[in-house]
């Protein structure tokens, strides 16, 4: 994880990492690449424990090695993808996010292998959607996968929210959702600073009383696109 998240022109940028016991599956990075680009990763391990853990920190470790500021999206994820496959044959896989934003043109660029759709919001005109495209199974269930990457214009002001599935998978003492339509309406509460709407979301989750059984490791990742580049 991140000491510092890097200062990236033209992006207000921020974090919550809370893994739900000394050791968590989670992962993200923000990377500072050439041109001025931006790369965005979140993802999880799949189970919970020491082994999930440990397979993390070496996935982690191999994971460093692929060029990421100097390849393609496809070439990364099916790189990551064989790399998973290879080192484990017991049922673990990875989901994750992968994104690329080029301040210059605010043009971004994703591909997400079987995680939780990223959500964006322009605080302007209110307007949702879920980035739900660009899918592809998750890391390590295949040698061979089919790499789908999806390109977007951004425009100012406008916010992506990118979590882990112990956000919307959380669930009270009733045994009720947190759910996409929760993280939806929290969003569109919030100020529209990065900062500010991971205070928001966290805000609301703790509100909600998540049961000790469903607890999970919460990221957040988000950033937003400034009015001027």
């Amino acid at each position: 994880m991140l000491d510092e998240i890097p200062d990236i022109k033209g992006i207000d940028i921020a974090v919550h990492y809370n893994p739900a016991s000394t050791v968590g599956g989670d992962f993200y990075n923000i990377l500072k690449c050439h041109k001025g680009h931006a790369g965005f990763i979140i993802g999880d391990v799949s189970g919970k424990g020491l082994l999930s853990a440990l397979f993390l920190v070496r996935f982690m470790r191999e994971f460093q090695k692929i060029s990421l500021c100097q390849e393609t999206l496809t070439d990364i994820m099916k790189k990551t993808n064989e790399m998973v496959y290879n080192k484990t044959r017991n049922g673990t896989f990875i989901t994750m996010v992968f994104m690329i934003y080029n301040p210059e043109n605010r043009l971004l660029f994703y591909t997400n292998a079987g995680h939780p759709p990223p959500l964006l919001w322009n605080s302007d005109t209110g307007i949702f959607s879920w980035l739900n495209r660009a899918s592809v199974p998750p890391l390590g269930i295949s040698r061979d996968i089919s790499i789908e990457i999806e390109r977007i214009q951004l425009n100012p002001r406008d916010c992506l929210v990118l979590y882990t599935d112990g956000l919307v998978e959380a669930r009270d003492n009733e045994g009720s959702l947190y759910g996409f339509k929760r993280l939806e309406r929290v969003v569109r509460q919030a100020a529209s600073g990065a900062k500010e709407i991971i205070e928001k979301i966290v805000e609301d989750l703790n509100s909600f009383n998540v049961s000790p059984k469903y607890r999970d490791d919460l990221t957040i990742l988000t950033f937003c696109v400034k009015d001027e580049p």
